[in-house]
This record gives C-alpha cells, sequence and structure tokens, in this order.
C-alpha cells in the first residue's frame, strides 16, 4: 500500500493581539464540506481560551482543535508540540493543517519543528501567513517599541500579510502601511487588507502560489528579462533542499568573486538564502563587496537572485551550484 501523500501544514503567526484566532476561526467556518481538518493551537498562557474559541467556530467530527499551552513550542513548550501534534496526526487522516503559533513565538523555529525529521514525509508545510493590526503599526515601525524585534521576525519570514483592521485607519494610512510591509527584507510578500480580520483561505493560497498539495515549492528559474539596461535572474528550490555550506560558499565565491562568470556578467547585486544541515543561511554580493553570510529565520525555500549588466548564462549557474546540492 502506498503511504498517503503529505498534509498540507499552514502556520498563521502574527503578534499578541493581531487577530490570528479570527483569521483561523473564519476558515473553519467555511471549510469545504466533506473535508477533515485538524488544528493545533499555541498559547503562552496556561488557560486555553483560543482552543476554546476554535473549537466553537468548527464542527465537531469534522474539526479537532488540539492544543500547546504554558509556553512557546518553538523552545519551553517544543517538546509538548512535537508530541501532541504527533498525537494529532494520528487521530487522521486529515485533508487540512493549521497552525496556530503563540504571539510571543518565533516562527522560523516553528517550521523547523514541522519539518522534524520524525514527521519527514507526513507533511507538506506552506511558508507562514502573519497576520497585522493596522491600528498598532507603530509596534513594526519604532525600534525602541517592546516587541519589536519579534514582530519584524514573524513578518520576515511571512509570505502573505493579512492587515486586520485596515478601515480603522485614516485614509492612505492602511494602503502606505500595506505598501511598507510588503517591501520589508529580506522578500517582497503580498497583503491582503481586511476590515475584520476575515480572509478568504482560497485568497491567501493563491497568493502563496500554492495548490496546498505537495511539491509545493519545486524549483523554478525564471528567465532572464531586461528592465531599464539591468537583466536578473532568479532561481527557487525546496524548502527540503539541503546544501553543503562549504561547497556552497567556494561556488558563490568563484562565480561572484574576481575573475567569476557573474563578474564577468557586469554583476551588480547577488543575493540569497539557502538551507544547510546546520541552519539557514543569509548570502549578499553587492557594490563590489564580497560575499557576506549570516544566519536568517527565513525558511520557506533556498533561493537566488541575482542583478547584472549583462545576460545572465542561467546553466552556468545552475552547474556551478550543483556540486553543494545535498548535506553538509
Amino acid at each position: 500500500m502506498s503511504a498517503p501523500p503529505p498534509l498540507p501544514a499552514l502556520l498563521v503567526t502574527g503578534f499578541l493581539g493581531a487577530g490570528k484566532t479570527t483569521l483561523v476561526a473564519g476558515w473553519l467556518a467555511a471549510r469545504p464540506a466533506g473535508e477533515r481538518w485538524a488544528v493545533l493551537v499555541n498559547e503562552f498562557g496556561a488557560l486555553g481560551i483560543d482552543r476554546a474559541l476554535l473549537a466553537r467556530a468548527g464542527d465537531a467530527g469534522a474539526v479537532e482543535v488540539a492544543e500547546v499551552a504554558g509556553g512557546c513550542a518553538c523552545c519551553a513548550a517544543r517538546v509538548a508540540f512535537t508530541a501532541t501534534l504527533t498525537r494529532l496526526l494520528r487521530r487522521g487522516p486529515w485533508d487540512r493543517l493549521i497552525v496556530e503559533a503563540t504571539g510571543l513565538g518565533h516562527p522560523a523555529q516553528l517550521v523547523d519543528a514541522l519539518r522534524d525529521p520524525a514527521l519527514a514525509g507526513r507533511l507538506a508545510v506552506m511558508p507562514p501567513v502573519a497576520v497585522v493590526d493596522a491600528t498598532r503599526a507603530v509596534l513594526y515601525e519604532d525600534p525602541a517599541r517592546p516587541g519589536h524585534a519579534l514582530a519584524l521576525e514573524q513578518l520576515a519570514l511571512a509570505r502573505v500579510l493579512v492587515l486586520n483592521r485596515a478601515g480603522a485607519v485614516p485614509d492612505g494610512r492602511a494602503d502606505a502601511l500595506a505598501d511598507a510591509l510588503a517591501g520589508l527584507p529580506p522578500w517582497p510578500r503580498t497583503v491582503i487588507p481586511s476590515a475584520d480580520g476575515r480572509a478568504p483561505l482560497a485568497r491567501v493560497l493563491e497568493a502563496l502560489g500554492a495548490d496546498a498539495g505537495p511539491g509545493l515549492l519545486r524549483r523554478a528559474l525564471r528567465p532572464p528579462r531586461g528592465l531599464d539596461g539591468v537583466h536578473d535572474a532568479a532561481w527557487r528550490w525546496s524548502p527540503e533542499q539541503v546544501w553543503d555550506r562549504g561547497r556552497l560558499y567556494d561556488a558563490l565565491d568563484a562565480l561572484a568573486g574576481d575573475g567569476g562568470a557573474l563578474r564577468a556578467c557586469g554583476l551588480l547585486r547577488a543575493k540569497g538564502v539557502f538551507r544547510t544541515s546546520r541552519a539557514w543561511y543569509g548570502w549578499q554580493w553587492v557594490d563590489g563587496a564580497g560575499g557576506h553570510w549570516q544566519e536568517t529565520g527565513w525558511r520557506a525555500d533556498s533561493r537566488l537572485e541575482v542583478l547584472a549588466l549583462r545576460p545572465i548564462d542561467p546553466q552556468m549557474v545552475d552547474e556551478a551550484l550543483r556540486t553543494a546540492q545535498g548535506g553538509g
């Protein structure tokens, strides 16, 4: 008997009070008839308030809500999170898994927990969705604000933002905030404004570029295109792809270093994120400076983007990186 396909798993994150539970409750209320969904809620406090609210929004028998309370699943409650998730999966089969993170959680570590080797082949982990409260924009704009760094970390990993309470701010403010949040590093993201914290799941999945099935982030090359005299090329690999950091470092250094093939193309900028067996790393080359490496909270996929004055040969880059694919 063949193994069942991986279960689509969607992580919802966002700071305290942003509206995560409202978003998930809306999805549960609109669940297609005949589908069975599992929901895992992580609450920092000891009382399961969110679980109680979501249980009311679901349909007994077709929706099961489990909870990990008393700490963040990314650290203090990591063992409890994995154990609870395993028990929940055993009570399947399910058509969809939704994980609601605590507002004090670190999403990168939560994605790592969902990709735990013990769960290999059982989950198709999608890029996270983050909820932002438009009336509390200062949290994201003021570095001195308590929680600022964590709030930005939650946004950095998300591929889609739901901008909650967008109608409660002055005209034009929501649009300006959406533009600012969409352009935050490390990569652009889609922002969906919402007056009441609800956004159809189908619209979110469309924005993720997902069909909610296996192979969500298959490697795809975007052919170079001319843009005001600048050529660019971009690559994307599945988050399951693990790179050998030493060989990757050598390959990128050879491409972007003095005499390298990308330098011969008139390299202007190159940046990427890569998963290695040790950690996820960001890399960039800009303004003639050598490659800079640092750990990153990104978990959606591995990717590389190159800007140059002359056309870039994608096959040349492919061949250079091929030796770096695989563990290490």
